[in-house]
């Protein structure tokens, strides 16, 4: 399922779904929800290639396998769950020069209703608490995925450094305060991507 977009964008997706019956609903707000029933057909269906991608990218266990670098401007992610549990991946610009032990160190002050830590309140917005959380802002992404399930996304991403991150909770924390975090370049000279 396609998840967020950039303020005043549309997230659009095509998701590979199997006969069977399913349940459509927001995390957010699990009150809206409905269910829907994917039927096999009695019709013969052509056989059809799976999409191109611009981009590849593999969720697993507290990691992404993601380019270290992609181009500006429309994409399509091909969006595979390798692992054995539910994994989602919400991308969001960070500070240039970020790493991923800071992306975890904003989040979890944040979520503590805390102050950036002193090292990185130079180069982080100067928020604390529930506004340190709307600075954090997820631009695109894919919801929550089963494992084996493939996800073609559209990203229209700015220049600029970004963060993959997983917010799928764990106990009593999310898969991001565990690791699952991966920073990663959008360049503006169209560079094809390149690996981790």
């Amino acid at each position: 399922n396609p998840d967020r977009a950039a303020p005043g964008g549309e997230a659009v997706a095509l998701v590979d779904l199997m006969p069977g019956r399913y349940l459509i609903l927001d995390p957010v707000h699990p009150t809206r929800r409905t269910y829907a029933e994917v039927v096999p057909s009695d019709a013969t269906v052509a056989s059809r290639d799976n999409p191109t991608a611009d981009v590849t990218v593999e969720l697993f266990e507290m990691d992404f396998t993601i380019p270290a670098t992609v181009p500006a401007g429309r994409q399509l992610w091909q969006v595979t769950n390798t692992g054995a549990a539910l994994h989602e991946i919400a991308i969001m610009p960070v500070p240039d020069g970020a790493t991923k032990e800071q992306v975890i160190a904003a989040h979890g002050a944040a979520l503590a209703g805390q102050p950036l830590p002193a090292d990185l309140a130079s180069s982080w917005p100067d928020v604390t608490g529930a506004d340190l959380l709307n600075a954090l802002t997820v631009v695109d992404g894919v919801g929550a995925s089963s494992p084996g399930a493939i996800v073609w996304a559209q990203f229209d991403l700015e220049p600029g450094t970004y963060a993959a991150v997983c917010y799928v909770p764990s106990g009593e924390t999310t898969h991001l305060m565990e690791g699952m975090v991966k920073v990663f370049t959008v360049t503006a000279d169209g560079t094809p991507p390149s690996t981790v």
